[in-house]
């Protein structure tokens, strides 16, 4: 069984300020990557005309027609914005995950394992 100074001595003295900037990378790239992939679900709403189906007439040339067309190729560009928007959110996540996780194993490696093989030597002939 581990006490507590046992715990330190194990896992407390071991830590170096390399691994601990690591952690927090790696926490912070695993966060970053979260974000990015729910705002990849977010998309511009339509546009919707709202006026009641009157068309005016300005100097005999009837208005509506040439507003429905508008909405029409508005709306085109609202999803290309959208689909544009998903892809760059979702290649930003999946970057920012493979940066997570390189730090973690960054993080790994920088710990030191050949002084817990020594404590455990050490403890094993006591």
């Amino acid at each position: 069984m581990i006490s507590k100074n046992n715990f330190y001595k194990f896992f407390v003295a071991r830590l170096k300020v390399i691994t601990i900037i690591w952690l927090i990378f790696t926490i912070m790239f695993l966060f970053l990557g979260i974000i990015h992939k729910g705002r990849s679900t977010d998309n511009i709403a339509h546009f919707v005309n709202k006026s009641k189906g009157s068309v005016a007439n300005v100097m005999g040339v009837p208005v509506g027609t040439g507003f429905k067309n508008f909405i029409i190729d508005f709306n085109e560009y609202i999803d290309k914005l959208n689909n544009d928007n998903k892809k760059q959110n979702n290649i930003s996540a999946f970057r920012y995950f493979l940066a997570a996780i390189t730090s973690f194993i960054s993080m790994l490696l920088s710990f030191d394992p050949m002084s817990m093989r020594m404590e455990r030597k050490l403890i094993s002939q006591k």
